[in-house]
């Protein structure tokens, strides 16, 4: 038997729930009239809206670890350039690209810190983790033209997507 809970969330015009960690902690983000975005996270009936930091617009969560860590992506209003972010008890902190000025959006998290998503390097996107902060090309994800990693689990297995130059998915 299941429960269906609606999130009430102030203002909101649209909210998308992204993801739910084992103590019932929803993250998601929330758009307003103006459909700008927030992230938020949603714990023991209590709505949270994760503040942006100066110089974006847009933000959304993407996972939720069961130590009630965020990960999502901060975005402009032209949606040209993402960067992740870490939200944990109140404080957030952007997390850098492979290089200066690309796009890196977070995907997923661990409860041991690690962060998955993907990152724009030398003229295409690769897979990226980020521990302690500090991104790194996951192993094998540079051969391919595309790739991205979707989600990591607590024993650091990695799942995602990738493209061969010859455009073959795999």
């Amino acid at each position: 038997i299941y429960d269906v809970v609606e999130l009430a969330v102030p203002e909101a015009w649209f909210v998308n729930t992204s993801r739910i960690s084992a103590n019932g902690t929803v993250v998601g983000d929330s758009e307003d009239a103006n459909l700008d975005s927030t992230a938020f996270l949603w714990r023991d009936g209590a709505f949270t809206s994760l503040p942006i930091p100066d110089g974006w617009t847009i933000s959304t969560a993407t996972d939720v670890s069961d130590l009630d860590q965020v990960v999502g992506s901060l975005y402009r209003h032209d949606y040209m350039r993402s960067t992740a972010f870490l939200w944990v008890s109140n404080d957030m902190s952007v997390l850098p690209a492979l290089v200066e000025h690309g796009s890196c959006p977070a995907q997923g998290m661990n409860n041991n810190g690690m962060i998955v998503g993907s990152s724009e390097s030398e003229g295409s996107i690769v897979a990226v983790s980020w521990q302690d902060g500090v991104p790194s090309t996951i192993p094998g994800s540079d051969a391919y033209f595309y790739s991205v990693a979707y989600d990591v689990n607590n024993s650091g297995q990695i799942c995602g997507e990738a493209i061969t130059p010859e455009y073959q998915a795999v």
